[in-house]
């Protein structure tokens, strides 16, 4: 027969106990970790190549509509916000602007979809904000 002695026994005892302690409460850490994330917790202020405005902060659409990451037409003109009001801009226009940070976007979670469905719907690509995936 097997036989274990007492020390070594007492040894792996104690390491099992350490063990299922440990694991137990990395765990119960993964499984809370997810409420306190709000994700994407780095968002991009401006989509990708769009400049933004040293004057008021606001996003600054490309130039010309050859130019990468410019959108549609009526990018501006349809969906995007300047202070409170909705922007009535010419395509193509140069100081073409919009604020991200509008509080008519909504607030957390709400604005990044907001901003994610009117960056999808105008094939505007918007790093951190076209890439996810809870709305």
């Amino acid at each position: 027969m097997f036989e274990i002695d007492s020390f070594y026994l007492i040894i792996l005892s104690v390491a099992l106990f350490i063990l299922i302690a440990v694991l137990g409460f990395m765990g119960w850490m993964l499984s809370h970790q997810k409420d306190q994330i709000d994700f994407p917790n780095i968002k991009t202020t401006c989509p990708d190549f769009w400049e933004i405005d040293s004057t008021n902060g606001y996003c600054k659409q490309p130039t010309t509509s050859t130019s990468f990451n410019y959108g549609s037409d009526t990018s501006l003109t349809n969906y995007i916000k300047t202070g409170t009001t909705t922007a009535v801009v010419v395509p193509g226009k140069i100081d073409a602007t919009f604020n991200s940070k509008d509080s008519e976007w909504g607030s957390g979670k709400e604005a990044v979809c907001a901003q994610r469905k009117w960056a999808n719907d105008n094939n505007i690509k918007w790093d951190t904000v076209t890439n996810v995936n809870f709305c």
